[in-house]
């Protein structure tokens, strides 16, 4: 209402301010307040602890990881510690260290030790050498034990290693599937890889007539060592294969157990022992390849068809054979990575040549390797190995070819090679076609 004086009246407050709470709305909003910031600490708190559990998880998890890798490279280390040896050691663990390491030295001694590289001559390294080294095969060592009158094996026994012929063409399986990759050097500057499929090009196995036990037995227990020839014929086919071997067997072979033929093979007549007489030794078996090389089997497979022919071809051992017992391996390319422009530098083939027996002594005998000294694939061998390296070598098609020789120093090397496979060849009176087709058709430098 208006007075006089023209004075309105405000209306009464109704209620409390907008802006204002009462005591009690205010304690029940700090109670709210508190409980949310309690159960926000309290979330927090509980995130922390999850996600150091998570961590203590992931820290035990891969604990137990690196415990276990542990745990199964020993299991590793002492399974092929255990097949490295013959018979079990008698003695105790402290006596079988001891006898290790005597037997390691002892072993330096008695096999060739591989020559050391010397700085000055590694830039001299070749393709060819890359090559050799890359075809070299690493077979496990083995020792001949013997017991005795106190059950301790004598420590001259174990001083020479031995392999047997099962381990070196094991040793061949993997490189017959995916090949054997060689580190070469393109134009002297760029890095390839070449992969080389082997092949079984020839093989002679000489054995010492005075030892009993390397003679081969026929049915009969009295009955003398017998010569294998093994000789694979292109031209020949299966039946007339079959005819002419019937012959032999029933004609100088009748002593032998009945022997199942290969595709395309040949077996030989028994040789009389006094036609060897005056010679080294006895040869026990020989396999020369005459078929042409799209006909091959890779020679693991080679050897597996071979061996169901003649067992004694996988369980002879080395220290049996006479340093005349040799292999010689055909090498062919199959691809390199990178792949590269052009194929026509891919052409280049080889034929190696390696001695079987550890009790040669002559320009590249076989070599003993200690264990633990050698670094494959980043990864250090446990296991001691014998490599057969490379003493004679022929090549077809390597002129033009990544692999060929640039400059005197590589024509003489290749030369040199190939001057020692045809004296090999020549002393033993052996006719090796695959070398003979090499020799043929090679190009001689100067």
């Amino acid at each position: 209402m208006s007075s006089k004086g023209g004075y309105t009246a405000a209306p009464p407050r109704q209620g409390a301010d907008r802006f204002y709470n009462p005591p009690a709305v205010r304690r029940h909003q700090e109670i709210l307040l508190q409980q949310q910031q309690m159960m926000q600490r309290q979330l927090l708190q509980q995130q922390q602890q999850q996600q150091q559990q998570q961590q203590q998880q992931q820290h035990q998890h891969q604990h137990q990881q690196q415990q276990q890798q542990q745990q199964q490279q020993q299991q590793q280390q002492r399974q092929l510690q255990r097949r490295a040896t013959v018979r079990p050691e008698s003695s105790s663990a402290v006596e079988a260290e001891k006898r290790n390491d005597a037997d390691e030295l002892s072993t330096m001694v008695a096999l060739s030790v591989p020559p050391s590289v010397n700085p000055a001559s590694t830039l001299n390294v070749t393709n060819l050498d890359r090559l050799m080294e890359s075809v070299t095969p690493f077979i496990q060592a083995r020792y001949l034990s013997e017991v005795n009158a106190r059950g301790w094996r004598t420590r001259e026994m174990d001083s020479h290693p031995f392999f047997y012929l099962e381990d070196l063409w094991e040793s061949f399986s993997e490189w017959s599937v995916y090949g054997a990759g060689v580190p070469l050097l393109l134009n002297g500057k760029d890095p390839i890889e070449q992969y080389y499929v082997p092949f079984l090009s020839g093989l002679q196995l000489y054995i010492d007539p005075s030892k009993p036990s390397s003679r081969v037995r026929g049915p009969t227990e009295e009955g003398d060592a017998e010569l294998y020839r093994l000789t694979s014929s292109a031209s020949s086919s299966d039946s007339e294969g079959d005819r002419r071997a019937k012959s032999i067997l029933n004609s100088n072979m009748q002593r032998l157990d009945r022997i199942s033929l290969g595709d395309k093979s040949v077996i030989n007549s028994a040789s009389s022992e006094a036609d060897h007489a005056n010679s080294p030794g006895l040869p026990l078996f020989q396999f020369l390849e005459h078929e042409q090389p799209y006909n091959r089997r890779p020679l693991a497979d080679k050897i597996s068809l071979l061996a169901s022919q003649c067992p004694e071809l996988s369980k002879f051992k080395s220290c049996d054979l006479l340093p005349t017992s040799w292999i010689c391996v055909a090498w062919y390319p199959i691809y390199r990575i990178p792949i590269g422009p052009t194929l026509q530098d891919l052409d280049a083939s080889f034929l190696t040549f390696h001695s079987l027996s550890t009790q040669s002594r002559g320009d590249s005998p076989p070599q003993f390797h200690a264990a633990n000294t050698r670094t494959v694939r980043g990864f250090t061998d446990p296991t001691p190995k014998i490599s057969l390296p490379v003493f004679a070598l022929a090549s077809y098609k390597l002129k033009g070819s990544i692999v060929s020789p640039c400059g005197p120093h590589e024509c003489e090397q290749e030369n040199s090679l190939l001057q020692a496979a045809e004296n090999w060849l020549k002393c033993l009176q052996v006719i090796l076609p695959d070398y003979q087709f090499f020799r043929a058709h090679y190009s001689h430098r100067r």
